[in-house]
């Protein structure tokens, strides 16, 4: 769970020196295709993290007993999804 925390913090200190080649050589994997010109954009790669996370969670503890519960979870993450990425294009 530390690791979306890790790559926000890697992203939100090195911002501004995103857009070099340095910084893409070094850090390019976690912002693959994601626009760079904006901090809202850039959260993309810990809001998916975070999405895998849970859906792990999900998955191993709530669906062995609740499979209808976790089926709802699972609805209700994916249009969450899909609501930040229709409101943040990150791409």
């Amino acid at each position: 769970m530390l690791v979306p925390f890790v790559f926000w913090t890697i992203i939100s200190q090195n911002f501004e020196r995103l857009a070099t080649p340095e910084a893409v050589k070094q850090f390019g994997t976690l912002y693959t295709g994601v626009d760079t010109r904006y901090i809202s954009k850039m959260t993309y790669t810990i809001v998916f993290l975070v999405r895998r996370f849970l859906f792990a969670i999900i998955t191993a503890f709530i669906a062995k007993r609740y499979n209808a519960i976790a089926l709802i979870l699972v609805a209700y993450i994916n249009v969450a999804l899909q609501m930040y990425t229709t409101e943040v294009m990150p791409m």
